[in-house]
């Protein structure tokens, strides 16, 4: 996944300084007026790095983000990475919150619809981004993720199961409770039917107590409606 989210993340990149002459001496202001100009509607965390990265480290980052992918090697200059990051586990994650499991089963035509709704635009990115899930298990999202935020975070992988499937809002609630100790952890949700008491939270394997359930109200409702 990322080194598909990076290529074409890059590839918007070139485009858009062959597109717009003298991009990388502009200052921050005046790059995000191009970014919107030429990319539109595009994720915070590249707008971000876009307008601040410094021209003649560029390169270099781009190099060491994919030696970091392919070895293992953590770059000096972690700024593109960071920028991944930051996209996979706030802006991607809660995307991918939007899709029941049901959607993993539908027709092409139906997938490609709501893809369109959720990565919307022509950018080489957003495109990038609705192949990646639609040839994609939900369960090969969340393992390309937690591994690639693991390798570079440390963070650790959050299992979430329940009984039934949890609604998308609840979902998104979740991550974000869980997100404000672990902000780069990629939340996987789980269906185990076999589940006494509705719910059920791993922390790289470990069961978690229950009393994080009444933090959230939803969810707090829910565990009680499912036991």
């Amino acid at each position: 996944m990322f080194l598909t989210t990076l290529g074409s993340f890059l590839r918007d990149a070139l485009k858009l300084m062959k597109d717009e002459q003298g991009f990388m001496k502009m200052d921050e202001s005046a790059r995000r007026t191009a970014i919107q100009k030429h990319l539109g509607d595009y994720p915070k965390a590249f707008v971000d790095y876009l307008a601040t990265v410094k021209e003649a480290t560029f390169l270099e980052q781009v190099h060491g983000s994919i030696n970091f992918m392919n070895d293992g090697f953590l770059p000096e200059n972690k700024q593109l990475l960071e920028a991944l990051a930051d996209y996979a586990a706030k802006e991607f994650a809660t995307k991918l919150d939007l899709f029941d499991r049901s959607f993993f089963f539908e027709s092409e035509e139906k997938q490609l619809a709501m893809l369109k709704e959720v990565f919307p635009g022509g950018s080489f990115f957003r495109k990038a981004m609705r192949d990646y899930v639609l040839g994609s298990t939900y369960q090969e999202i969340s393992e390309e993720a937690q591994k690639f935020l693991r390798d570079f975070k440390e963070e650790p992988t959050i299992i979430v199961q329940s009984s039934q499937e949890i609604d998308k809002g609840i979902r998104q609630e979740v991550r974000a409770h869980f997100a404000k100790k672990h902000p780069y952890s990629f939340l996987e949700f789980q269906i185990n039917p076999q589940i006494i008491g509705g719910l059920r939270v791993f922390i790289d394997g470990k069961v978690m107590d229950h009393s994080w359930l009444s933090k959230i109200q939803k969810i707090s409702q829910l565990a009680y409606q499912l036991s």
